[in-house]
């Protein structure tokens, strides 16, 4: 493509690379024997299922033509989901924080997982009866203790009306502000253009318009910046498991472990963004 360079096999090369360290996963469960590398397998395992959902939907090759063609909404989906996983990790793993604040961080989460469950639930009209084996006992002992948490305690009485009417995860937002492979501001701005290309109208109109006219908001543009960003991203994601669980690093080669790098540190957002059509 001679307009811009999609790092497709760079991006699959990645998927093969978190592919083997899933599978060393599996071997070493038994060594994760806290929660923070609980949560963190679990958030690690679902961007790699994310992933390889992306990959199934792009072009295998860089032909233009193949990306008129492409239900670019779904990919803009999966690689917004992709920037939230990252973040839920570093939510989940934020290095130098006190158990006492990462305990808080896990009531919280759990508290608004079933405050949630009960309102489908009920917005399903489903008797409780039929619902979660126990649910109302599981989140008084949660709700509980979370207002026995410290954090929680020192938090004004507006922030602890927010968190247990499930408005709010409190401190997410320091999280996804300060760490983010590309700048702070580009990030606001890439998460809102996939967000309304998601939508059917008005902007996510523009993907599917018989015109086909070149812009940094076609269908092709679009397709860029989802496949570039999940790459910025799920390297990112890989990095910070793995310094987070070291023993998984055995699975990979040097060579391995330098093309994560070597992929990482190479962006192709900004010479997109300076792009004339």
């Amino acid at each position: 493509m001679s307009e811009v360079t999609f790092r497709t096999s760079e991006f699959l090369k990645l998927i093969e690379i978190i592919k083997k360290i899933s599978k060393k996963n599996q071997t070493i469960v038994s060594s994760t024997t806290s929660l923070r590398t609980y949560y963190a397998q679990l958030v690690f395992e679902k961007s790699l299922l994310n992933a390889i959902s992306i990959s199934k939907l792009i072009p295998s090759n860089n032909d233009e033509d193949g990306y008129k063609y492409l239900d670019v909404s779904s990919i803009a989906s999966l690689t917004r989901n992709l920037i939230e996983i990252h973040h839920v990790l570093n939510y989940f793993c934020e290095r130098n924080i006190t158990d006492e604040e990462f305990n808080f961080r896990m009531y919280l989460a759990s508290y608004h997982s079933s405050i949630t469950q009960e309102r489908i639930i009920d917005r399903l009209g489903i008797p409780p009866k039929n619902g979660l084996f126990g649910a109302d006992f599981a989140q008084s002992i949660i709700e509980s203790n979370l207002e026995n948490n410290t954090v929680f305690s020192n938090l004004s009485e507006v922030q602890k009306r927010e968190i247990l009417k499930g408005k709010r995860a409190f401190l997410f937002e320091r999280i996804s502000k300060s760490i983010t492979p590309i700048t702070k501001n580009q990030e606001s701005g890439v998460y809102n253009l996939l967000s309304n290309s998601v939508h059917s109208y008005p902007f996510g109109l523009n993907n599917y318009s018989n015109v086909y006219v070149r812009d940094h908001f076609d269908n092709v543009g679009l397709a860029f910046v989802s496949i570039e960003i999940g790459i910025l991203f799920l390297s990112s994601i890989v990095k910070e498991y793995l310094f987070l669980r070291k023993k998984l690093a055995s699975a990979l080669s040097n060579e391995e472990k330098s093309e994560i790098l070597a992929i990482s540190e190479m962006n192709l957002l900004d010479s997109w963004i300076q792009k004339k059509f």
